[in-house]
C-alpha cells in the first residue's frame, strides 16, 4: 500500500476565522502552543520576525529616500526574493498578487500577536475560542 499525497484544495473550503478578533484569537492560541524554545525561543523571535519581515522593505524605502543605491540594493534583493515567494504561494491559494506589499504589516501583527500569546501563557490566561478555553 503506498501513500499518496495529493492537492485537495479542490474539493474541500473551509473558513476558521470571520472577524479579527478570531484572527486574533486564533492565532493567539496557536502561536504560544506552536511556539519551540520556551522564553529564550520567544526572546529571539520577538525581535527576529519584524527584522526578516519589515526589515528589508525598511531598508528599500531608506535607500530610496537617501538616493543611496547601496542601500537601495541591500533593501531590494530580500524584498525581490520575498515578494517572489509570496507571489508563487499567492498564486498557488488565489490571493492577489497586491497583498504582497501587506507582507511586514504581517510581520508586525503576527509578532504581535506571538509575543502577546507568550505573556499570556507565562500568566496562565486561557483563550476563548469558540465557545471554548484554552490553556495557552
Amino acid at each position: 500500500a503506498r501513500l499518496l499525497l495529493v492537492d485537495g484544495r479542490d474539493l474541500v473550503a473551509t473558513h476558521m476565522y470571520h472577524s479579527l478578533r478570531e484572527h486574533w484569537d486564533g492565532w493567539g492560541k496557536n502561536a504560544a502552543i506552536g511556539a519551540r524554545g520556551g522564553a529564550l525561543g520567544i526572546a529571539i523571535m520577538t525581535p527576529g520576525l519584524p527584522m526578516i519581515t519589515v526589515g528589508p522593505f525598511v531598508l528599500l524605502a531608506s535607500g530610496l529616500l537617501q538616493r543611496d543605491w547601496r542601500i537601495v540594493l541591500a533593501g531590494a534583493a530580500p524584498v525581490a526574493a520575498i515578494l517572489s515567494y509570496r507571489a508563487y504561494l499567492d498564486h498557488l491559494l488565489l490571493i492577489p498578487l497586491r497583498y504582497g506589499w501587506t507582507h511586514p504589516l504581517g510581520g508586525l501583527v503576527f509578532t504581535v500577536i506571538m509575543a502577546r500569546s507568550f505573556w499570556n501563557r507565562l500568566r496562565g490566561v486561557t483563550v476563548p475560542w469558540r465557545g471554548r478555553s484554552y490553556a495557552v
